[in-house]
C-alpha cells in the first residue's frame, strides 16, 4: 500500500501544477477533518448510549457517592478489627 501511495503521489506531482497541487492538498485536508469529525461523533454517540444503559441499570439504586464508599470501607475495617 505504501508503494502505491508513493507511486500515485509521484505521478500527481508530475501531472499537476502548483495551484492544482494546493487544491488537491486542501481536498485531502478537508477529507481528514471530515474523518476526524465522524470519529468524534461516533465516540460521543457510543458514550451517550453507554450512559443511557448505565442509568437504566442503576435506576433503582442511588447515584454513586465517594463519601459513602469511604464510610462503608471504614465501617468494614472497624467490624473486621472487632471480630479479630
Amino acid at each position: 500500500m505504501d508503494r502505491k501511495i508513493k507511486r500515485t503521489h509521484s505521478q500527481l506531482a508530475r501531472l499537476l501544477g502548483k495551484s492544482e497541487k494546493k487544491l488537491l492538498l486542501r481536498i485531502a485536508d478537508m477529507e481528514d477533518e471530515l474523518r476526524d469529525e465522524a470519529c468524534l461523533n461516533s465516540f460521543i454517540s457510543g458514550f451517550r448510549l453507554a450512559q443511557g444503559i448505565q442509568q437504566e441499570l442503576l435506576a433503582d439504586q442511588p447515584p454513586y457517592s465517594f463519601e459513602a464508599e469511604e464510610e462503608w470501607q471504614a465501617c468494614e475495617k472497624i467490624s473486621q478489627g472487632k471480630s479479630s
